[in-house]
């Protein structure tokens, strides 16, 4: 009965720490960006979307105030736009299993989903307030006047909610991002004159040039001996 009593209180003192126990909020705050937040894209053509966190309020001195991971979706058009790579964040450093371990992933053009983008600082020691999160590349299927990209899904932990075993967030991001892409029509080029046509025109012109060039010289040759010049 003890041991059950200490158990209880560990996760209750956990909860209060991280914000995250019955009716607490967040102690934690930070920004989740998605970039680029306008502009117009063409059809056919590969772009890609970065989604960022900034403005992490934690300073990384206590389990409580160090962000340890963070798992996220990214929605899209599929009628518009097609996800064609996922691509880990840098926030925690290299993916190398030592500074940070990342998840790339998993694309569904069906439903416009990319879903479990996550990463792990492996040092337990992040101190910073923010950086890349993931990079995502699309090709643009069809126009459109305002096509959009919304996060979903989002969960960021500190060291200690991390540590207690418990899923959830203690990390108030606010109102998730949404950003709306327009998408144009590709410009057709104009292709470039035959080159059987080029080596035509250029072959008569050098014909012709040769031509005068003869029949000037035996026009010449003739007026040099007193004969008639005969016409070709």
């Amino acid at each position: 009965m003890r041991q059950i009593k200490k158990s209880v209180l560990r996760i209750m003192v956990v909860w209060l720490v991280s914000g995250t126990g019955v009716g607490g909020a967040a102690s934690l705050t930070a920004t989740l960006e998605i970039s680029p937040s306008v502009g117009t894209e063409t059809v056919g053509v590969p772009f890609t979307l970065d989604v960022d966190l900034s403005n992490f309020s934690g300073d990384g001195s206590t389990p409580a105030t160090t962000l340890n991971n963070y798992t996220f979706d990214l929605l899209f058009n599929p009628n518009v736009f097609a996800a064609t790579q996922a691509q880990v964040g840098t926030i925690f450093g290299p993916n190398d299993g030592v500074h940070g371990i990342y998840i790339p992933g998993a694309i569904d053009n069906a439903n416009g989903d990319i879903t479990f983008n996550g990463g792990i600082d492996a040092t337990g020691m992040y101190s910073g307030k923010g950086g890349l999160l993931g990079v995502f590349t699309f090709v643009p299927l069809a126009t459109s006047s305002g096509a959009t990209f919304s996060l979903n899904n989002v969960a960021l932990q500190s060291l200690a909610l991390a540590n207690s075993g418990l899923p959830g967030s203690d990390v108030d991001v606010g109102t998730l991002p949404t950003v709306t892409l327009s998408v144009t029509a590709s410009t057709s080029v104009p292709e470039p004159a035959s080159s059987g046509l080029l080596l035509f025109v250029f072959g008569a012109s050098t014909a012709w040039a040769l031509l005068r060039v003869q029949l000037r010289s035996r026009k010449d040759r003739c007026q040099m001996f007193g004969k008639p010049v005969v016409s070709e």
